[in-house]
């Protein structure tokens, strides 16, 4: 499959893993973590994730939605040590920010899960 998708063993590549149930069943890499060393990228290949964590973060709030675990229109603070996401007021117009309430998701969710408090 890597071999599909990573042409050349020469060039930029990737690391991939299958787990099932908790345990890995499969993992490859194949590629050059680093060109200019030759590095190869193999299962151990660490990746800076950049600003990919934002898309892992809406995809686990909307799973704690989807199993009523969490209602997108909780304010974020209840789920805070220290309280330091608070929600505009209510007449405010700020759009959706890291400080607006996890309501602010539900637009853009086709289905919208609530937990009752």
């Amino acid at each position: 499959m890597l071999q599909r998708l990573v042409p050349s063993p020469d060039g930029p590549g990737c690391a991939a893993a299958v787990g099932e149930w908790g345990h890995v069943v499969w993992e490859a890499g194949r590629g050059k973590a680093d060109l200019t060393t030759g590095r190869s990228i193999t299962p151990q290949t660490v990746f800076d994730m950049a600003s990919n964590s934002k898309q892992f973060t809406a995809d686990a709030v909307l799973l704690l939605s989807g199993r009523h675990q969490l209602a997108l229109s909780e304010p974020l603070s209840d789920f805070t040590e220290t309280g330091l996401f608070k929600a505009p007021p209510e007449n405010s117009s700020a759009g959706p920010t890291t400080t607006a309430p996890v309501a602010s998701v539900e637009r853009n969710c086709s289905q919208g899960s609530r937990r009752k408090r």
